[in-house]
């Protein structure tokens, strides 16, 4: 091609400048094929809603569950399973209730994985409010060996209920069991339950 003046015009055909593009186009992707993991992993629903803390990891998720016999105890634990997941959409129990029970059938048969996937399907529910799911994710991933997730976990629960003197003690056993060497956290946890209005009743 030529210009009026009759110089030769040539196309850019470098690939300078659709760099940018395929760097933008990788990265979608990038995002995409992350998102589909996330979705595929959490039942297509958002991430997990309490990731373990940084730099701590499961070894092995499964646990010594009472129930898993390969026998009649698991087989009754697996078909209340069921059974609580065919209540999903009556209205005959919160969700948040359902699914804290399916997690504790799969703590019977010595599923941590599963029992870990429930509970967090319950704290998508309400993890401000309700102490239950974040007091058993405590107990769950103190046995697993999470100790520092477990440790949240247990402060959480006391922070969503701290009128639920159960929780309390849970973590102060915790501390004294897991963590003795952390005398601050110890004494703080004992303090806040002497604080407790429901502890002073019994005082």
């Amino acid at each position: 091609m030529e210009d009026p003046a009759g110089n030769v015009i040539t196309e850019d055909t470098s690939p300078v400048s659709s760099t940018p593009w395929r760097k933008f186009a990788l990265g979608a992707v990038a995002l995409i094929i992350l998102g589909l993991g996330a979705w595929w992993m959490w039942g297509g629903s958002s991430p997990h809603p309490f990731p373990l803390q940084p730099g701590e990891r499961v070894a092995s998720w499964e646990l010594e569950g009472s129930h898993n016999d390969d026998g009649e105890l698991e087989a009754g634990a697996r078909a209340e399973i069921a059974r609580l997941e065919g209540m999903f959409g009556k209205e005959e129990e919160p969700d948040y209730i359902l699914y804290v029970g399916i997690a504790n059938q799969y703590h019977l048969i010595g599923d941590g994985e599963k029992e870990y996937e429930y509970l967090g399907r319950a704290l998508a529910i309400d993890a401000e409010s309700t102490g239950l799911a974040w007091h058993n994710m405590g107990q769950l991933l103190a046995r697993l060996g999470a100790l520092q997730s477990a440790k949240v976990a247990f402060e959480n629960a006391i922070q969503a209920e701290p009128q639920i003197i159960q929780y309390h003690r849970a973590y102060i056993d915790f501390l004294r069991w897991y963590m003795p060497e952390d005398t601050e956290a110890l004494t703080a946890a004992q303090e806040a339950l002497s604080a407790s209005p429901e502890e002073s009743k019994l005082e």
